[in-house]
């Protein structure tokens, strides 16, 4: 199975060692694209040229749920912000998780 990494960054040794675990031994790799998602149709699109049945998005929120508002359901790779003594911050993998959906509750002011 090949994953389509939606990020300006590549994947990690790490990142690429859990995907292994996720998909049992069944992963065959990341197609990595980087491009500017206007809408979350462009996603499908993308998973289907690329022959990919997976997707790790990273994309602002409101575009994370027009995916999942078409069925499918992407990993998003949490980070850990850590700084050093000078104030540099590191970002370092902790997991993936899966987006199920997207609820937003508001209330009128």
């Amino acid at each position: 199975m090949k994953v389509l990494w939606l990020s300006r960054h590549a994947p990690t040794n790490e990142q690429l060692s859990e995907l292994e675990r996720i998909f049992n031994g069944k992963f065959d790799g990341v197609e990595q694209v980087s491009v500017t998602i206007s809408k979350g149709e462009e996603v499908a699109q993308l998973m289907k040229a690329y022959g990919c049945r997976e997707v790790v998005v990273v994309l602002p929120i409101d575009l994370i749920q027009q995916v999942t508002d078409l069925g499918i359901k992407p990993l998003r790779a949490v980070m850990e912000r850590k700084f050093d003594n000078y104030g540099n911050a590191r970002f370092l993998f902790s997991h993936f998780e899966r987006v199920e959906k997207i609820v937003a509750e508001t209330k009128r002011l």
